[in-house]
Formats: structure tokens, C-alpha cells, sequence
């Protein structure tokens, strides 16, 4: 099994070689969970068991999933609305960032205790960060797809030395650990 995606894409691939069975899915949605439950009916049917509605289970799952982030989207939302400033004063966020994976990222003040950040492999991509108090932002980038996010600065001895960067799980389920250079 292999699945990748693109905005608003997705394909998926199974290979069952020894029953010489192979099963392609490919879909305009990318946020759900239909193309899972599409590849197990697919399989059942053709190894002949009994039913099993997959859609409803993925379903239920996605639902319970998206009620959970609603709920965290709305404490992140409170926590910002308290209107907290950051622990250190906020253009000692601002600079020049890195990540041996990734490449280059600035931060810059946006408005009030508001930052920016722009990547250097996503010239038309930007991310607000709105502080929650202590080193954490809440983030919002400018593709909704990116999802939403809060985002650690990290700091020793009263510098910062860096950022763990995340997007939605299903762009990537990794962290980036930008190191600040400037």
C-alpha cells in the first residue's frame, strides 16, 4: 500500500501480488478517509467476506477526530484572546531561521506582538503567528490546507535559539526544528 497526495488529490495504490490483484483509487478530496474504507470494501468483496461498512467506521473516526481539533481550535482561540504577550519582547523572534532539510525561513514583526514567517521554498506561502503568552504562537498560515497550528520558540538564557514549525498531519507528520542563525 502507498498513498500521496497534493492539494485537494489523492491516490492510493495496493498491490496484492500473489492473488495478482492491484487496486488504484485516485479522488479530488484529500481530508477524509474515503479512499481507506473504499480500499478495504474493494478487498473484501474480491477475497469474498462478509460486508463490513468501512465508510461508516472512517466516518465516525473522522468526525470524532475533527470534534477534538474544533476543541482544541477554540482554546487556542481563548488563550490568544487573553492577549498575553510574549515572554521576551517580540522582535527577539524576529530573524533568519534554518533547517538542513528544509532550507531558510525569516521571521518579521507583524502587527503588534503579531510575527510573520516566510518560507523560502514557498515564496507565496506566510504564516501569522499570534502569541498565547511564554515562547508559544498560535499559527494560521496563509494556505489553509497547512492547517493550524501552535508553535514553540525555543530559548536558553533568555535567546532564542529556535522554532519547532508543524503543519497538518496529513501534509506531513513530521516537525521541522528551525535553528535561528540571525
Amino acid at each position: 500500500m502507498h498513498d500521496g497526495g497534493v492539494n485537494g488529490y489523492l491516490s492510493s495504490v495496493t498491490l496484492v501480488p500473489k492473488e495478482h490483484l492491484g487496486i488504484i483509487i485516485l479522488t479530488n478530496t484529500d481530508q477524509n478517509e474515503l479512499f481507506e474504507a473504499l480500499r478495504w470494501e474493494i478487498m473484501d468483496a474480491y477475497f469474498k467476506m462478509p460486508f463490513r461498512n468501512y465508510s461508516d467506521t472512517y466516518l465516525a473516526n473522522f468526525k470524532a477526530k475533527l470534534e477534538t481539533m474544533d476543541a482544541i481550535d477554540k482554546k487556542v482561540r481563548d488563550t490568544v484572546a487573553m492577549n498575553r504577550p510574549p515572554a521576551l519582547p517580540v522582535t527577539a523572534y524576529t530573524g533568519k531561521y534554518i533547517n538542513a532539510l528544509y532550507g531558510n525561513m525569516e521571521v518579521t514583526q507583524g502587527e503588534g506582538n503579531n510575527l510573520e514567517m516566510r518560507f523560502e521554498h514557498h515564496t507565496r506561502m506566510y504564516a501569522l503567528l499570534k502569541p498565547m503568552g511564554g515562547n508559544r504562537f498560535a499559527v494560521t498560515f496563509s494556505d489553509p490546507t497547512l492547517g493550524k497550528s501552535v508553535f514553540p520558540f525555543q530559548v536558553q538564557n533568555g535567546v532564542v535559539t529556535g522554532v519547532v514549525v508543524k503543519v497538518a498531519d496529513f501534509v506531513e507528520r513530521d516537525p521541522y526544528k528551525f535553528r535561528k542563525v540571525k
